[in-house]
């Protein structure tokens, strides 16, 4: 927990990095490193729009394919711990690089719960308690 407390502080205090991807889930989380887009970033109340890269030490598999990195766009719900995908690509390089894989956009986004000490809550956290997200209210 004190990681990733130091890790959010880390990310706030360098200071919005608009259109950059900065490193929120480092290399100690078992071959991926994920990374945000503070500049797109949207809140609406107390939902928050963001896209986040995930990038692989080693290939992982879709659809028979492989891939190394995947970009998503998710939608993050602050108050109730939650969040949905709403696009997600896969590319065969590292950092969103290559060929795309596949591109996918599902008809029915339905909101998965934030996992107690699970990198999707470093994310989760991050997303939620960055004050640089532009409001669209």
């Amino acid at each position: 927990m004190q990681r990733l407390l130091v890790t959010i502080c880390l990310v706030l205090a360098a200071g919005p990095a608009y259109g950059e991807w900065t490193l929120v889930v480092g290399p100690e989380s078992k071959g991926m490193q994920a990374y945000v887009d503070f500049g797109t970033s949207q809140r609406n109340g107390n939902l928050v729009t963001m896209w986040q890269l995930s990038d692989y030490t080693t290939a992982q598999e879709v659809g028979g394919t492989t891939y190394l990195s995947a970009k998503i766009e998710k939608e993050y719900d602050c108050a109730e711990e939650r969040f949905r995908i709403l696009a997600l690509t896969y590319f065969s390089g590292h950092m969103g690089g290559g060929n795309v894989i596949t591109t996918i956009t599902p008809n029915e986004k339905p909101w998965l719960p934030v996992q107690p000490d699970s990198l999707g809550k470093q994310i989760w956290e991050a997303a939620c308690t960055f004050e640089g997200s532009q409001d669209k209210r």
